[in-house]
């Protein structure tokens, strides 16, 4: 059956391919803000998922928030968004059937600029087949 670890982590594969210089997190990891990259990085979370065993299908809610230092402009981080998470979502070969956004706000806490959406995803998990 498929688990939320692996849709995170193929869509994490997914996402860093053309952006190496980006890190990637998830909501599940235990490393502290303070450790992670001091300049910009990306936080992937799910919101809802449903699973279904059967016929190996799901629908997730994922949220994916792109961090930057505070003077950032926001039409880059917005350009960054637009320009590279996007597209790469629908390369995945998932449905991506709604997206909701706000505004890039400052998280003070952090230190940084916050750019955060959340997707509406659909899709097959077809597992490898050994030979």
């Amino acid at each position: 059956m498929i688990s939320v670890k692996k849709i995170l982590n193929y869509l994490i594969t997914i996402l860093k391919s053309d952006n190496p210089d980006f890190e990637i997190y998830t909501c599940f990891d235990a490393i502290p803000v303070a450790k992670k990259s001091n300049t910009k990085f990306i936080i992937i979370s799910t919101e809802q998922v449903k699973l279904n065993s059967v016929f190996s299908e799901f629908t997730a809610n994922l949220k994916i928030s792109v961090l930057m230092p505070m003077t950032t402009p926001s039409d880059k981080i917005l350009d960054f968004f637009y320009n590279n998470i996007i597209p790469k979502l629908h390369d995945s070969g998932y449905m991506l059937y709604q997206m909701q956004a706000n505004s890039p706000e400052i998280d003070l806490k952090l230190q940084k600029l916050v750019y955060s959406a959340v997707f509406s995803l659909y899709g097959l998990y077809i597992p490898e087949v050994k030979s």
